[in-house]
């Protein structure tokens, strides 16, 4: 059963959507997602704790490492125009990564894009090894994303969260992250509804992709 602090996170839209994707993880072709959308200013990022370090990572050196999705999905981000920010350790282990974009982001998951301002990156995909979990790892991560931040004339990173994720949600809130809007997604085999895209009716594969376009 929920607790008292996830309904307080969630409130009741938050827990009815967490109910309807529950059903339709249950019913054939069928799928739904909400999404929030955030936006975390430059300044509210904490800034790179000591003995870490950040930089980014081609397709032929992330391959020689171990992170929590494979190379044929790894492919699929860089496809994307997603760029892979390594984090290391003063070992200069990788512990951890983030993907960022610009301009335009297409989420993997479903069939939605999202056009960014001149003054905002998308950021996606995060992870962190395990066992950094419990220290600084976080914090280096959101530290790296910071420097490039700075590094290409930027103000702010935005991203999506669902809108029943209850570790995200808060770690965002505690960044000082600002919310930007809802998107929500049913679709039925090729089908699909987006609220909050234009145009919100569409067939996956064919025609427009719904898009939205922040700001």
């Amino acid at each position: 059963m929920p607790s008292m602090l996830t309904f307080k996170v969630l409130g009741a839209m938050g827990m009815a959507s967490y109910a309807l994707a529950h059903i339709c993880t249950r019913l054939p072709l069928v799928s739904y997602h909400r999404y929030k959308l955030i936006a975390v200013p430059i300044d509210c990022i904490p800034d790179m704790p000591r003995g870490y370090s950040g930089r980014m990572l081609d397709a032929a050196e992330l391959a020689g490492h171990s992170i929590d999705i494979d190379v044929a999905a790894q492919a699929e981000r860089f496809a994307r125009g997603l760029q892979c920010l390594g984090i290391f350790d003063r070992k200069d282990e990788l512990i951890g990564v983030a993907w960022l974009g610009r301009r335009v982001h297409r989420e993997g998951d479903m069939h939605v894009r999202y056009l960014l301002p001149e003054n905002a990156a998308w950021d996606t995909g995060m992870w962190l090894r395990e066992d950094k979990r419990m220290g600084r790892g976080f914090s280096a991560i959101w530290g790296a994303i910071k420097i490039w931040l700075r590094d290409q004339g930027l103000d702010c990173t935005m991203s999506s969260i669902a809108d029943y994720n209850v570790p995200s949600i808060l770690s965002h809130r505690r960044l000082g992250s600002r919310r930007i809007g809802f998107v929500s997604v049913v679709r039925i085999g090729r089908l699909q509804y987006t609220r909050g895209a234009r145009p919100s009716l569409c067939l996956v594969g064919r025609g427009t992709m719904p898009t939205v376009e922040l700001s």
